[in-house]
Formats: structure tokens, sequence, C-alpha cells
């Protein structure tokens, strides 16, 4: 790509061929919907409504009619079921 005065840098991060990015999107999109598919309504809502947009737990709890206790536990748990699988390698049979 041709740069100049006239033309800015691409940003940083994206890939030369723009197929590479869409792949990648798509990629994340179907990893985020398949995360949040393992998790409970209440925790899917916590999970978005503190990791995403970034509310406080009293506010969450207030949304839920949970307590902030509550909440944080299910931001807890969410995270936890939102991590990426152990390797097999680390998997004992038993």
């Amino acid at each position: 790509m041709a740069t100049g005065p006239w033309l800015s840098e691409p940003p940083p991060g994206l890939a030369q061929d723009p197929v590479e990015d869409v792949t990648r999107a798509q990629a994340i999109t179907y990893g985020l919907m398949v995360v949040l598919e393992t998790l409970s309504p209440l925790e899917r809502a916590a999970f978005i409504l503190y990791e995403a947009f970034g509310f406080p737990h009293t506010e969450i709890a207030r949304i839920l009619d949970r307590s902030p206790a509550a909440v944080r536990q299910l931001t807890h748990r969410a995270r936890a079921g939102a991590a990426p699988p152990p390797p097999l390698s680390e998997i004992v049979p038993s």
C-alpha cells in the first residue's frame, strides 16, 4: 500500500490482506458467542455489563436485583467460565 502525506499509515495490528482481518474478526465473534453460550443468563449479563461496559458491581446488582456480593461472585464465575480450557497435554486420564 502506498503511503504519503495524503494517505495515512494503516492502523497497527491490521494485516496487509483485508481477508485476514475479516477472518480474524469472524473467529473472535464466533469464539465469544461460544463462550457466552456456556454461561448462565445471570452470569452472561453480569459478565457483559462488567467486562464490556465497565459497570460497577453495585450498579449491576441494582439492575439484576442481586446483592453486590452475589454479582461479584457471578462475574468471578463468568470469568472462570470464559477462560480457555487447559491444553490436552495437561488433562490426566483417569
